[in-house]
């Protein structure tokens, strides 16, 4: 049994894995292959975001999430040094 355990955290660890970014986030498309390289920047360093208007997981239901996602911003947003403000545009339209 730990032999198997072992065996399996090993295969486990090996797999390649993918953070977020352009193309597991964006979609297929990606963004303009012309603006390849070029940061992806805000105006004025506003930054809108949307929230989903259903629930992630049974644990974590939409309005604590949306109350999690503020607080999280509301951080970055205290920070004195920071040259962007992030501020909800309200939820998607799809449910």
């Amino acid at each position: 049994m730990r032999a198997c355990c072992l065996i399996t955290m090993i295969v486990l660890l090996n797999c390649p894995v993918h953070a977020g970014g352009p193309e597991f986030v964006a979609g297929a498309s990606f963004f303009d292959p012309t603006i390849k390289g070029v940061p992806v920047t805000w105006p004025q360093g506003v930054v809108s975001y949307f929230t989903d208007q259903g629930d992630l997981s049974p644990t974590l239901l939409g309005p604590n999430a949306d109350s999690f996602v503020a607080t999280a911003f509301g951080m970055w947003n205290s920070v004195s040094t920071s040259a962007i403000l992030m501020t909800q545009a309200g939820t998607w339209p799809e449910t």
